[in-house]
């Protein structure tokens, strides 16, 4: 099952992705290589490869949860993954857009970020303990119960999976 896609427009009334045009339309990711076991909900966005662009996939994710009634925990961990995933992609890959995937399997949510931007190795963190950049995918790891990315035919697929969907509060 397919849910019902808001765009950024919704979540942001009165701000367009980009001066002049309209939100982002709903496309179809590529499909990833580690797909989940019998998913029972999936949800999907484009969105531009800019700076709001992470701000408007965190409310994409945030409505997404509370539709499916992921427990707020779960949510702020996985808005938290999409802010990360997506901003690597605007700032590594340069892909026009980012498609991101949010797949409910059971009691798992699978966060996907797809580009068709150059692919590049992960690079490791440095030992430089005041760079201002570098720790997005350590956050990610110490967030997800997995996490990786791989190399897809037109760029770059970066993942997690989140356990945990019931809500926590009743």
């Amino acid at each position: 099952m397919t849910a019902r896609i808001p765009s950024p427009e919704a979540a942001h009334p009165g701000q367009s992705p980009r001066a002049g045009e309209p939100a982002p339309a709903a496309a179809t990711a590529p499909a990833p290589i580690h797909e989940p076991e019998s998913p029972s909900a999936v949800a999907r966005c484009v969105l531009p490869t800019e700076r709001r662009a992470a701000s408007w996939a965190r409310s994409f994710t945030e409505a997404q949860l509370a539709s499916w009634q992921v427990g707020h925990g779960v949510t702020f961990a996985a808005c938290t993954v999409v802010s990360e995933l997506v901003t690597n992609t605007i700032l590594h890959s340069g892909a026009p857009d980012v498609s991101l995937r949010l797949t409910r399997s059971g009691t798992q949510i699978r966060i996907e970020t797809v580009d068709n931007g150059v692919w590049r190795d992960p690079v490791p963190p440095g030992d430089n303990d005041v760079a201002e950049s570098g720790r997005g995918l350590l956050l990610v790891g110490a967030l997800a119960q997995d996490h990786g990315v791989y190399q897809v035919p037109s760029g770059t697929c970066s993942w997690a999976v989140l356990s945990g969907t019931a809500d926590e509060e009743g």
